[in-house]
């Protein structure tokens, strides 16, 4: 029976978890105004563009043109007719 006993405190010593590692907890719960006051920067900006240096027209930042299949000053990308697919419409 001695046997028995010290396995089950040796199991159960080891599921107790260290004192060293407590996790931070909140003191107080927080406001719904102090919620929304820190969600109201979590907004989605608008993409901003950029006019191509090649054709003027607008285009993302350090992307290939698709009007003009340039990108830093040289053609990358064949422009192609129409809407830019292989197969017809």
């Amino acid at each position: 029976m001695a046997a028995a006993d010290t396995r089950a405190k040796s199991t159960t010593r080891s599921m107790v978890y260290p004192v060293a590692f407590a996790m931070a907890v909140p003191k107080q719960k927080q406001s719904h105004s102090r919620t929304h006051k820190r969600r109201a920067q979590h907004k989605i900006s608008a993409p901003t563009y950029n006019a191509c240096p090649t054709c003027h027209s607008p285009r993302l930042p350090h992307r290939v043109c698709p009007v003009c299949g340039s990108y830093a000053g040289r053609e990358v990308v064949s422009p192609r007719d129409g809407h830019g697919h292989d197969h017809e419409h």
